[in-house]
């Protein structure tokens, strides 16, 4: 916030710094790692809802708060891609974006800044909290209703996953095979944030309901139709709703 309060007037730029808040799934992806940096988080032991607690209206306020001073707008409606795009072509200055895309800013088919990129770590959106980006796996997975042989399908990964593949997939996206070397240039940058993130969501499916009713109301905060506890309470509600006819809640 106090770098784009510098490179808000920066005529050579559109935006000093975006953030994914394009759509639903993006405002509760963003709002996952700030409350959690925050020290909360969505569900009591209980399944009753606590992202309308203090940690949940200090997050989204922060969010808010990002919005306002970096973004406005404009900024509110790019997506990953638009940030990358962005970036890599000098009219944003700096932007939070997913690990794998690291790669694009050193492609000269891609980029007109090549060399002139570094990665840091996701930043802390509580200083001194846990960095706000997460960690996710892919799996290969064969699915009960696969009509196709699963030994041919098991033999399919296996190529996939064989040193070679993973050798020309790390120049693109982090490998979990600790014999591939990474090549990553933003490597270090990754493994620090997964090392000190927030991790992931609980693996509870009552967290589902809740993300679902997240989607569904914390875009209002970017708008300014709703205040962050307005959103999170009217999304407490639906999920209170949803979770009970589910059975979560009593």
């Amino acid at each position: 916030m106090a770098a784009c309060e510098v490179l808000k007037d920066e005529p050579s730029i559109n935006l000093p710094f975006t953030m994914q808040v394009h759509a639903g799934w993006a405002w509760e992806f963003r709002f996952f790692s700030f409350i959690r940096s925050f020290g909360g988080d969505y569900l009591n032991d209980d399944n009753s809802p606590a992202f309308n607690g203090p940690e949940g209206v200090t997050a989204a306020t922060k969010i808010k708060a990002v919005i306002d001073a970096c973004m406005g707008p404009e900024g509110i409606t790019y997506s990953i891609d638009d940030s990358a795009n962005g970036l890599a072509n000098g009219t944003i200055a700096f932007i939070h974006t997913w690990a794998g895309q690291g790669a694009i800013f050193e492609d000269p088919d891609t980029s007109s800044v090549v060399g002139l990129i570094e990665s840091a770590p996701a930043a802390a959106p509580n200083p001194g909290g846990l960095l706000g980006g997460s960690a996710w796996h892919d799996y290969f997975i064969i699915p009960v209703t696969n009509e196709v042989d699963p030994d041919f399908v098991f033999r399919l990964i296996m190529e996939a996953t064989d040193k070679q593949s993973q050798e020309e997939g790390a120049k693109i996206q982090p490998m979990t095979r600790l014999s591939v070397p990474e090549y990553l240039a933003n490597a270090a940058a990754i493994n620090e944030t997964i090392a000190h993130g927030v991790g992931i969501y609980d693996a509870n499916p009552a967290v589902v309901l809740a993300q679902t009713a997240l989607w569904n109301w914390l875009p209002f905060i970017g708008t300014g139709e709703m205040t962050p506890q307005e959103a999170l309470d009217a999304a407490a509600a639906e999920y209170i709703a949803e979770a009970t006819v589910q059975g979560y809640l009593p």
